[in-house]
């Protein structure tokens, strides 16, 4: 291999962590939106499950109730956000993975290219320094 073509593996092995790790930041921001998902599902089964019931209840138990579901409502609206900004960070994650993965199979088409070019001159230079069949013509003649 020659120098451009070193040049072009060292790039492209460059090239291949940094996609490698853009894909492993994109899975960690996937992975937080999960785990928010799921916190607010939770919310919802236990704000479901916090309904104040008809009959006979006393007053400190509804009170009780009706703190937790305003603290429950309030969790909610607080991880909406958390969630919002969660998304777009893995959306900004998606989009940095695609731009690496993108300049990946670039650093990959460059580095065929060269390995493709330095063979071709290496067969000239093969063909070059081989030796070559002489004709010797008579002295004098025909």
């Amino acid at each position: 291999m020659n120098r451009t073509s070193c040049k072009k593996a060292r790039i492209l092995r460059i090239r291949m962590t940094e996609h490698r790790a853009a894909t492993a930041r994109l899975a960690q921001a996937q992975n937080a939106v999960a785990k928010i998902t799921a916190v607010e599902v939770r919310i919802r089964k236990l704000r479901a499950a916090a309904n104040v019931c008809s009959g006979i209840q006393n007053a400190p138990g509804m009170l009780a109730t009706g703190e937790m579901q305003l603290r429950l409502g309030r969790a909610s609206d607080d991880l909406t956000l958390s969630k919002i900004d969660a998304e777009a960070q893995q959306h900004e994650m998606a989009a940095s993975r695609q731009v690496a993965h993108r300049n990946e199979e670039s650093a990959s088409k460059l580095h065929r290219k060269a390995r493709v070019y330095d063979a071709a001159q290496n067969e000239r230079r093969r063909d070059a320094n081989a030796p070559r069949s002489r004709r010797f013509s008579a002295i004098g003649g025909a």
